[in-house]
Formats: C-alpha cells, structure tokens, sequence
C-alpha cells in the first residue's frame, strides 16, 4: 500500500524523478498521486486552480474562433456578435454567466465543432471539449474547481512539485514533478542529485500534434529525442527507469480516426493499425531503441507500463506496479 508520509523533512529512502515532455500527462499522474495517496488538494489550493481553469477556457474558445475565422468559415449570423464579445474577453473577471453563455452558443455552432475535431494540433488540450461543454458552471460565483477538473485542466508545470508517500508503510519515497516545456528543461539538472529511480512518461497520442513552442516540431520526435538525452546521460545510464505510456484511452480514439498520421510518424510500422496493442508494443520498442546497446540491463533495467493518468484505476494499478518494483529492487541492495 502507498500511504502519505509526514515527516517530510527527513531524507527519503528512494528518490524519483518524474520527466516527460510538455503535455504528456505526467502532471497528471501527479494530481492523481495527491489525490489517491496524499490527502487531495485543500480548499486554498482549489481556489488558486479557478483562476487557471478560467484563463484556459476563455483562451481555449479564442484560439478556436481564431481557427475558424482564419479558415476562411463563419459561424451562424446570430451569433456574430458573441463572436466578437469572446474575442474581448482577457481576464478570469471577464468570465461572467453573460459570457459563458455566449460562449456555450458560439462552441455549439457547427463550424466551431468540425474545426475542434479536425484540429489536433491547434494547441489546444485533450479535454477542451470538457470545458467548453462546462463554460457556465465554471463561471458561478463561488466555483471551486472538482477533482475531474483539476485532473483534465492542463496547468504548465514550471519550477518542482514534490510528494512524499510510504511504500508499504516503510520505504519513504520522495517524488519529483519538474516542467517538461523546452524552456523548463535548463532547470532539470539541480534535481539530478541523488534520484535512484525515473518515471519518463511519453504520450502515446501525440502522433499527430506538434510541440507547444515550436509547432514545426512533432511532438512524437521531440519525446524520442528527449528519452535519448535522459536514459544516456552519464548521470542516468546506470539507473532504472520506468517507461510510462500515457494517454492509452486518447490514443485509442485516435488511431481509429487517424491511422494515416500514425504510419507517418512512424514509418517503419508495418502491422495492423486496428491493433492498438500492436501500435503501442511499435511505440514502445521505438523508445526502448534509443537506449545505447552497452546499457548495463540488469542495475540499469526499463521497465515499460501503459496507463491511462484520467482514471483513478489504472493510476492505482501504475502505482502499485512501481512499488513492487521498487521493493524488489531495494531488497535485493
């Protein structure tokens, strides 16, 4: 069992490092963690988030009319006018039930809809569609974010977030949460220090977007290249990893309705795109490729999981499959 550890203050037994790049849900993973284990988020912390959840879905229905318009579409006559109070909007303040509402009317509009669906890489996140569906909710007076908005709200990490849990009551562990945008990566290396064990989570649906900061990057190759530098770096070439696979419940949508962008971004698959197992083990063995072929298997082992960060259950199997592993491997020290 994982249980909260109080004593925060004093050195942990195993130290873990959560790495990913930008949108791969391991902030996420995190929340879940906190929410699962670790007591969940106080009334404090759910009243800072509000104005994060705000902020996300005014620029969410902006960056969408944007879309739209730049298409060259139009949304119905009746609605111009909403269009052009959104475009306005700037603020949290600005969210009012008057502005939700033309909000829920320009996002029902039928080229609004076709745009989000055809648009994977417009950066908007996985479940924009959540919160545009939830835009009067969460301009009440007194809106607290829930548990599922703050596990499906896409808040950048910058700087470290930390937890402290048990493993069976008795391995004190200590996890490391540090941004995964490309300008948070310089900072990575203060927190290299004494970490045993790194959770790199990759996001199994990215095949068909591209990088928050460079959208002429695939995120897919910037994710590669990133779990090259890490698991060959001097400093982690000799520790384990536990490779995450997230976002399976996305990917599986995805690969229905885009096998075409799969195959591209990964040319050398040559099965079954109506296999999602058979998708994941390629999307696994291209990662597992990039380790350097001397890698010390047996101290420095990859171990792979596939989970999805939205559901408390594969978050909990996640878990518990990392404690055995971890219990493993301190007894046999």
């Amino acid at each position: 069992p994982i249980t909260p550890d109080e004593n925060e203050d004093d050195d942990p037994d195993v130290k873990m490092l959560l790495l990913g790049s930008g949108e791969c849900g391991k902030s996420t993973i995190w929340r879940q963690l906190k929410l699962l284990y670790c007591g969940g988020f106080q009334k404090e912390e759910r009243e800072d988030m509000t104005q994060v959840v705000r902020l996300n879905l005014i620029s969410d229905i902006k960056q969408l009319v944007e879309v739209v318009q730049s298409s060259g579409q139009s949304v119905a006559d009746d609605l111009e006018s909403y269009v052009e109070d959104i475009t306005e909007l700037e603020t949290e303040e600005d969210l009012t039930k008057d502005a939700a509402r033309e909000i829920k009317a320009v996002w029902d509009d039928p080229a609004l809809k076709t745009t989000y669906q055809q648009n994977n890489s417009i950066g908007l996140g996985d479940n924009a569609s959540f919160f545009l569906d939830s835009s009067e909710r969460i301009a009440e007076q007194g809106y607290l974010p829930t548990n599922e908005d703050l596990l499906k709200s896409r808040i950048r990490t910058t700087g470290i977030s930390s937890i402290h849990f048990k493993i069976d009551n008795k391995v004190r562990t200590l996890l490391v949460d540090v941004g995964g945008q490309k300008c948070e990566r310089a900072k990575w290396t203060k927190y290299f220090q004494g970490v045993q064990y790194v959770l790199f989570v990759v996001s199994l649906s990215d095949f068909d977007q591209f990088m928050f900061e460079d959208d002429t990057v695939p995120r897919t190759k910037d994710s590669l290249e990133l779990f090259q530098n890490v698991a060959n770096s001097p400093v982690f070439a000799t520790k384990p990893i536990f490779l995450i696979l997230n976002k399976k419940d996305v990917f599986e949508h995805k690969i229905k309705d885009h096998p075409n962008q799969f195959r591209e971004t990964y040319p050398d698959f040559s099965g079954d795109t109506s296999n999602v197992d058979q998708c994941i083990n390629h999307v696994k063995q291209c990662f597992l490729n990039k380790l350097l072929p001397d890698r010390n298997k047996d101290v420095a082992w990859v171990e792979s999981i596939t989970t999805c960060a939205m559901d408390d259950n594969s978050i909990r199997k996640l878990f518990q499959d990392i404690s055995r592993k971890i219990l493993s491997s301190q007894n046999q020290k």
